[in-house]
């Protein structure tokens, strides 16, 4: 069971990595965390499925769904900040102020 488990994460690792170099926006990082993150995605349905699992194996099963998480989260959070700081980026160009007017005299 392990054996197919790993195997089924490694895949999942790729297209995870595959995935996560698609994100340019907001709405298609909302879109990677529902797939890979959401009430319905594989991790969570394995977190649920871990109380079926023999108590000798349980360890095991959960160490790789726990790294399997961090793993997630953590490319998540990357492209996250990626993303913010892009979009604040673009807002600060867009209202930036032109530094080449010639200055108002003081006192008008």
């Amino acid at each position: 069971m392990l054996n197919t488990l790993e195997n089924t994460i490694d895949r999942l690792r790729k297209e995870i990595e595959s995935d996560s170099s698609q994100i340019m926006d907001s709405k298609s990082l909302e879109a990677f965390r529902i797939k890979f993150m959401g009430e319905k995605s594989f991790l969570i349905n394995e977190q649920k499925n871990l109380k079926n699992i023999s108590q000798d194996e349980r360890p095991k099963y959960g160490k790789i769904l726990n790294e399997l998480k961090v793993f997630i989260t953590n490319t998540f959070e990357e492209k996250k900040s990626l993303i913010e700081s892009e979009e604040l980026e673009k807002k600060l160009r867009e209202n930036a102020k032109d530094s080449t007017l010639p200055v108002l005299p003081f006192g008008i």
